[in-house]
């Protein structure tokens, strides 16, 4: 999000129970949607996003 400048929705939780509930909710979401992916495909992605996060990190440090 910082790196992309890419915002979502603001969620509000109040309670330790919002809390859970959001992170059951994005769970189920990230899982309906990965379901259609090969195993492949998601460890492509997940390397590609490692790499990114990783050279991402990286800069902040050199920023600093």
């Amino acid at each position: 999000m910082v790196r992309d400048l890419c915002y979502v929705d603001t969620v509000r939780t109040h309670s330790q129970r919002d809390v859970i509930a959001l992170v059951n909710r994005l769970n189920q979401e990230g899982v309906t949607v990965y379901r259609r992916l090969s195993p492949t495909i998601l460890i492509d992605l997940m390397k590609a996003a490692c790499e990114q996060s990783a050279l991402f990190h990286e800069s902040l440090k050199k920023n600093r």
